[in-house]
């Protein structure tokens, strides 16, 4: 498109328009969040015909709408980030002139630390340990819960991190303990 198309802009041909140049670029878990991101911002502006019609007060609109539905900053913020890329992609492409998630995004602050912990009560997780029927999940569920080890962590384990006094499990297993 050209400067004189600036007005014909609509929102499925430029959405479309900048995944199809991404396309060879991007994974397609990508492209799914962009279309996500894009679709949900459309429906903040549902009487819009064109996409240079959206400005910094439909973003942040946007922005609050998806805090009110339960999303969190860092999810939003993943958002803003498609969109941004869409918008600027369109004026390096001089088929707008203005990217209003940038100006919005400098106005406004998002929490991209992950989100603080969440405090379940004892009765919810007594309830949850007791719902693992198979062995090897109410072990690793108690792993967790007692030790307070992280995915990482736990998936890193071997027979070296035990250091059990034990001389049958010695014999059988012959592996010293890691320092």
């Amino acid at each position: 498109m050209s400067g004189a198309d600036i007005q014909s802009l609509e929102p499925e041909v430029a959405l479309e328009e900048f995944i199809e140049v991404q396309e060879n670029n991007v994974n397609q878990e990508t492209i799914y969040q962009e279309r996500l991101a894009f679709r949900r911002l459309m429906k903040v502006c549902e009487n819009y015909d064109q996409m240079k019609e959206v400005d910094e007060d439909d973003i942040h609109k946007f922005v609050n709408r998806m805090r009110d539905r339960g999303i969190r900053d860092p999810t939003i913020s993943k958002y803003l980030t498609h969109l941004r890329n869409l918008y600027k992609f369109h004026m390096n492409r001089r088929n707008i002139q203005i990217n209003p998630v940038a100006i919005a995004t400098q106005e406004m602050s998002l929490e991209d630390s992950p989100d603080e912990r969440r405090h379940i009560k004892f009765d919810e997780m007594k309830s949850f340990v007791h719902k693992q029927k198979h062995p090897l999940h109410h072990c690793v569920v108690l792993l967790f819960l007692k030790t307070g080890i992280r995915n990482g962590e736990l998936c890193n384990l071997d027979l070296r991190d035990l250091n059990i006094d034990n001389k049958r499990f010695k014999s059988e297993y012959d592996v010293e303990p890691r320092s």
